[in-house]
C-alpha cells in the first residue's frame, strides 16, 4: 500500500483552509443559536392546533349554525421557538357548517325573491337553504407549550386580511356580526 504524502507547502494550505471553515461554522451555529424561533418540516402540532379549531369554531358559530366539522388546516406551517415553549402556526382553515333546518319558504330572503316573481333566484336560494355551507378562514395562532408539550395554553388567533395579521380579541367570535 503506498502511502501519500503532502508537502510542506500543501499541508499548511490545507490546514488554512479548515480553520477558515471551521471559523465560518463556528460563527454560523453562535448566529443561528440567537434565533427565537426555528421552522420545522415536520408539523408536529398540527392535530393539536386542529382539534383547538374545531373546539373554537363550534363554541364560535355553535349558536347560529349547525356546526359540522373543520375539514383541514390548509397551507399549515408552524414555528416553534428555540426554547421549545411557543408556537406559531399559520393556516387556512376550511370548515362546513349548516343553517338549523326550518321550511325554506318561511325564510326572508327566499319568501322576498318569491314575492319579486324572480323564479330563477328563489330556487337557488330555495334548494341552497338547508345544504351544508364552506367558509374559509386564513388564520395565525400563537400558544405557549405545555412542560410535556401536549397543550396549547395562553391561545391568540389573529385574521389574516390583505397580509396583515389582525388580532381577534374574541376568538372567531370577533366574525360573526350581530344585527
Amino acid at each position: 500500500m503506498k502511502k501519500l504524502y503532502f508537502s510542506p507547502g500543501l499541508k499548511g494550505r490545507i490546514a488554512a483552509i479548515m480553520s477558515i471553515f471551521l471559523v465560518f461554522l463556528a460563527v454560523f451555529i453562535l448566529l443561528n443559536k440567537e434565533k427565537s424561533t426555528l421552522t420545522v418540516s415536520k408539523a408536529h402540532y398540527y392535530e393539536q392546533v386542529k382539534e383547538y379549531m374545531q373546539s373554537e369554531y363550534t363554541a364560535a358559530y355553535g349558536d347560529y349554525f349547525e356546526v359540522m366539522y373543520v375539514e383541514e388546516l390548509g397551507d399549515y406551517q408552524e414555528k416553534i421557538s428555540v426554547d421549545g415553549k411557543k408556537l406559531e402556526a399559520t393556516f387556512l382553515m376550511k370548515t362546513h357548517y349548516r343553517y338549523p333546518y326550518r321550511d325554506p319558504d318561511t325564510v326572508p330572503k327566499v319568501m322576498e325573491a318569491r314575492e319579486q316573481g324572480d323564479m330563477k333566484e328563489y330556487k337557488r336560494l330555495y334548494d341552497e337553504c338547508n345544504q351544508m355551507q364552506s367558509a374559509d378562514y386564513p388564520l395565525k395562532l400563537t400558544a405557549e407549550l405545555s412542560e410535556n408539550g401536549t397543550e396549547l395554553k395562553n391561545t391568540e388567533l389573529y385574521s389574516g386580511i390583505d397580509g396583515d395579521w389582525i388580532l381577534l380579541k374574541n376568538g372567531l367570535k370577533d366574525y360573526i356580526i350581530e344585527e
